[in-house]
């Protein structure tokens, strides 16, 4: 997992988040006044060590200890992906990045 780098944004569950937020910006246009005060934002991606121990699961504090170079590059992947996501999300909802 960790060698194959970020994933594929627009694949799996980011498939099923497109999907998603365009049904919503489609849903928002049709109604001027809603689309003024409702917008779509950014899923909540949790944090890095959250989704690092969602991967690997509850033994994921043995590893830290037992192999940390493997946690740490999976934590590192993990980050890079949810910038991207994030980004890559933001993005298509035309949201400023800050």
């Amino acid at each position: 997992m960790v060698e194959s780098g970020v994933p594929d944004l627009r694949s799996g569950l980011g498939k099923r988040i497109g999907r998603d937020r365009q049904f919503f910006l489609t849903t928002l246009s049709s109604f001027e006044k809603i689309g003024q005060i409702v917008h779509v934002g950014c899923p909540d991606t949790q944090g890095p060590f959250n989704l690092t121990a969602s991967i690997i699961g509850s033994d994921v504090f043995l590893a830290v200890y037992d192999t940390p170079e493997i946690v740490h590059r999976l934590l590192q992947l993990v980050t890079e992906t949810c910038i991207a996501f994030i980004k890559f999300h933001k993005k298509n909802v035309n949201e400023p990045i800050g």
